[in-house]
């Protein structure tokens, strides 16, 4: 087994939504899969976990957050 590093909370820097709020919560979006592409030659219906903002419910992005 590997030794897993030591990281303190004060060393990591908290990650805000674009609207500035620090809350995130997780939801669910559903995914659908054409019957060529699943495999089962049926229509199949994938759930997908995604966080979003508990503020203004717009999904997390990092590449749009502020530090």
């Amino acid at each position: 087994m590997m030794n897993e590093p030591k990281i303190k909370l004060e060393d990591t820097r908290e990650l805000t939504c674009e609207c500035g709020h620090a809350l995130f919560k997780q939801a669910i979006t559903m995914r659908e899969i054409s019957s060529l592409m699943s495999g089962t030659g049926k229509v199949e219906i994938v759930p997908l976990a995604i966080i979003v903002c508990e503020k203004c419910n717009k999904q997390f992005e990092k590449s749009k957050i502020i530090t």
